[in-house]
């Protein structure tokens, strides 16, 4: 991934609830939401309200509250670090960024460049 790219998140971060298997209890997930007409599945109950949600874990829920759609990707690795002190590094950041574009949470953009 470039530094330069413009990370952009694909759907909004959102909040519902899932379902437990095991104790059949419903625990609140945070994730990114689709609409209905997007090929995403999920075990949450969110597609009741036409709605799916892909489910993140803490480290890439942190990562995806600082893409604004203006922003390089060097500039909120540099904000990764910040927020999270000592339990963040760089590295971190971009592996998670890495994964989030692999499920397509994420897009890149790139700038035009002037002529």
């Amino acid at each position: 991934l470039r530094e330069d790219t413009i990370p952009v998140l694909n759907g909004d971060l959102d909040t519902s609830w899932q379902i437990d298997g095991d104790t059949h209890r419903l625990e609140p997930v945070r994730g990114v939401t689709f609409d209905e007409s997007r090929p995403v599945f999920s075990s949450t109950s969110s597609w009741l309200l036409g709605r799916n949600i892909v489910a993140l874990d803490d480290a890439s829920w942190n990562l995806v509250q600082l893409l604004d759609g203006s922003s390089s990707l060097g500039e909120v690795l540099d904000r990764y670090v910040d927020a999270n002190g000592s339990g963040g590094t760089r590295e971190e950041g971009r592996v998670l960024m890495e994964a989030l574009c692999e499920e397509k949470l994420v897009l890149l953009r790139t700038q035009a460049v002037p002529a």
